[in-house]
């Protein structure tokens, strides 16, 4: 395409959006025509205090999942409910810095996090190709497919992870110590010299999706932290942090700060 062909590319990009500031033009290798929106991305932050008890350790320690356990499960059952959590404050953050936290936290690479991130909400929006209901240039592994409504779970994670990430430096101001892969908890971060803080994500486009996985993420922090306090001097806190992807711009986040 030359720069005819590109200019009549970026009028017809305008053009479909309006007027609305924001927009950058990016290029892939056949030279079309990309929209970035890059609008700062506002993150509602609610929290819940969960004080932990080493008598709830001990019993996480000594009977593995939820058997045996029927009080601590209706301690954590409370964190599946958004009324429990305390409105904090509203995050922004803009899609330079969201990049930069997918490309650090995640435990998924994303080559283009915010292009994958627009492509989301263009099927959530039918907006694009909807016949097809998956954008055109996607390869087959990016998408997995459930009665016609393709969710790109990859990317949930993924952009979920950055902002649960950009969360704890920004609200905490926790350093990032390690990020294992395929293992629990999702980060490791540092408070102070004395202080480890365990962190697991959970990501979904509803609060309803993410509602158990926040109990179940609890659960396995403290199953954690049931062998670390009896084995270690160093003192821990657990977080879950869940990331609801609300709305294109507007998402929201549900943190349960775990002390003892």
């Amino acid at each position: 395409m030359g720069a005819a062909g590109d200019k009549i590319a970026m009028n017809a990009a305008r053009a479909k959006i309006g007027n609305n500031q924001g927009i950058e033009y990016r290029y892939s290798g056949n030279n079309q025509a990309k929209i970035i929106d890059f609008y700062e991305i506002e993150v509602n932050v609610s929290k819940y205090q969960l004080r932990i008890y080493k008598e709830d350790l001990g019993k996480t320690a000594m009977k593995k999942g939820w058997g045996g356990v029927s009080e601590l499960k209706k301690k954590l059952v409370t964190l599946t409910s958004p009324e429990n959590y305390q409105h904090s404050n509203i995050i922004t953050l803009n899609y330079r810095t969201l990049e930069e936290k997918v490309f650090l936290f995640s435990e998924e690479g994303i080559k283009n996090p915010v292009e994958s991130l627009n492509s989301y909400f263009d099927i959530r929006e039918d907006i694009v190709d909807v016949k097809r209901r998956v954008p055109t240039d996607y390869p087959d592994l990016c998408y997995l497919p459930s009665d016609l409504d393709y969710r790109f779970e990859f990317v949930l994670s993924s952009i979920g992870e950055g902002v649960a990430g950009y969360l704890m430096e920004s609200l905490y101001d926790y350093k990032l110590i390690a990020r294992p892969l395929g293992l629990h908890p999702d980060f490791i971060m540092r408070k102070d010299n004395d202080t480890d803080i365990l962190v697991e994500v959970v990501c979904g486009s509803t609060f309803k999706e993410i509602r158990r996985g926040v109990m179940a993420g609890m659960f396995y922090l403290m199953d954690l932290l049931s062998h670390f306090c009896y084995l270690s001097d160093k003192k821990f806190e657990a977080y879950v942090v869940g990331v609801e992807l609300a709305k294109r711009n507007e998402f929201e986040s549900f943190i349960v700060e775990g002390y003892m």
